[in-house]
């Protein structure tokens, strides 16, 4: 590539770079993520291809264009049999890519069609068009730079991949959970029976992070204790600390989901999801309130937020609906390093796990997978819509690790004791 050309493609948030190839790969710089190999960018390319063509595809979405190589590299394997649209919410980055690669087939071929937008509108109206059995595909490197934007545009790309979790056999695991689960459903109650239920009550909203000990610590030293809303997996550390929460909530299908009921020898009131293990529904004691998941701004009776990948999203959606206020965020750890859980930690290079550089509640920076950094984005799309409608909500975070939720006011280790003080959470003003 000539420097002509070189200088001619700049792309303010972009960098290209040459690799041992000889091939240009291109950097996205506020982030730091590289949405090529930084070695080969075609032989990657050709290895993301085989993974995607295991089964006969016919049409395809392609989300994330970059320099092309994905696209190209699929084009010359499937040929015009099949038809492609492709998905870039960077257009300058289509601009360069054929300034890059001005000769590649896809430029050309009646049976691919490129969408390069940054409209919501425009993005929605284009995958409306497209037939429903179309295949989907997502380049890693251009949803984990999605998700670092956050937004709106991540909320379709959420939505978009969400029947298509990991695979497409998973959305059909989680429809035949659904089919299995209706004889069970029939008997719980709708989940907006609990609706106002906790009106002006703090809430302590629990995930399962090694930072809720610390939490629990200081809980258990109190005479009386805020609400507890516990996700599955946070109710063996409660059990363990001989805490009992006062509703919990499960969205899981794994059977993990009922291990963790059984192991902490809950049976309190329990809101869970169609598609939640069946087990569980059957053998549950306790009583059963039942949710359906739904987008923000959706609206469902019976609905709680969901599509951000985690249990914390309905958590957080049933502590604001219950009428909580303060509510509180406990062991919602998201970020990680050579092992699953850190705080505070600071990395120069990423590794296949860790691809998204994000804040931490220290105020470091540290590097995260793109899932993590996702449930960050949709809490905190949760809680600009919930806060919209209530400006007096206010939501605390009392992790001691992992990434910090914008919208919530963070509180460092050492104030932690002084956090969970029932007295100062009823006098409210001395709360804040």
């Amino acid at each position: 590539m000539s420097e002509q050309t070189r200088s001619s493609c700049f792309c303010a948030d972009f960098e290209l770079a040459e690799t041992a190839s000889g091939e240009l790969t291109i950097r996205h710089c506020p982030s730091s993520i590289y949405l090529h190999s930084r070695r080969d960018p075609w032989h990657e390319a050709c290895h993301i291809v085989s993974q995607w063509t295991r089964e006969p595809i016919h049409s395809l979405v392609i989300w994330g264009l970059g320099l092309g190589y994905v696209a190209e590299a699929l084009h010359r394997k499937l040929g015009d049999r099949t038809s492609m649209w492709l998905v870039e919410t960077h257009p300058e980055l289509v601009a360069l890519a054929k300034q890059v690669h001005p000769q590649w087939r896809i430029w050309r071929s009646g049976k691919v069609t490129i969408m390069a937008t940054r409209s919501l509108a425009r993005l929605r109206d284009f995958l409306a068009r497209i037939p429903s059995s179309a295949a989907i595909r997502i380049n890693a490197s251009s949803q984990a730079l999605q998700r670092w934007e956050g937004g709106a545009l991540a909320g379709v790309l959420e939505n978009l991949t969400l029947p298509f979790k990991n695979t497409q056999a998973y959305a059909a695991l989680v429809q035949d959970q659904e089919r299995a689960n209706l004889p069970y459903l029939t008997h719980c109650r709708y989940v907006n029976e609990l609706f106002d239920k906790w009106q002006g009550e703090p809430v302590i909203v629990m995930g399962a992070g090694p930072s809720l000990t610390e939490t629990l610590k200081c809980l258990v030293q109190l005479p009386d204790k805020p609400r507890i809303l516990a996700s599955n997996g946070a109710l063996p550390a409660l059990a363990k600390w001989g805490v009992q929460a006062d509703l919990a909530i499960c969205i899981e299908s794994r059977s993990s989901a009922k291990r963790d009921v059984e192991r902490a020898n809950y049976t309190g009131p329990l809101v869970v999801f169609p598609c939640v293990n069946h087990e569980l529904l059957r053998d549950y004691k306790g009583l059963l309130y039942l949710a359906f998941p739904e987008e923000l701004g959706e609206e469902i009776e019976h609905g709680l937020a969901s599509g951000v990948g985690t249990v914390m999203a309905p958590a957080l959606d049933l502590a604001v609906k219950m009428g909580g206020n303060p509510i509180l965020l406990a062991g919602l750890d998201l970020a990680w390093g050579d092992t699953l859980y850190v705080g505070g930690v600071e990395r120069t290079t990423t590794s296949p796990r860790a691809t998204v550089r994000a804040s931490s509640v220290s105020g470091h920076t540290a590097w995260t997978s793109a899932a993590f950094a996702s449930f960050a984005s949709g809490l905190a799309r949760i809680l600009d819509c919930r806060k919209h409608a209530d400006p007096n909500l206010r939501v605390f975070d009392l992790k001691t690790a992992g990434l910090q939720i914008p919208g919530t006011i963070p509180w460092r280790p050492e104030q932690l004791s002084k956090l969970i003080d029932l007295q100062e959470i009823h006098s409210s003003s001395s709360f804040l």
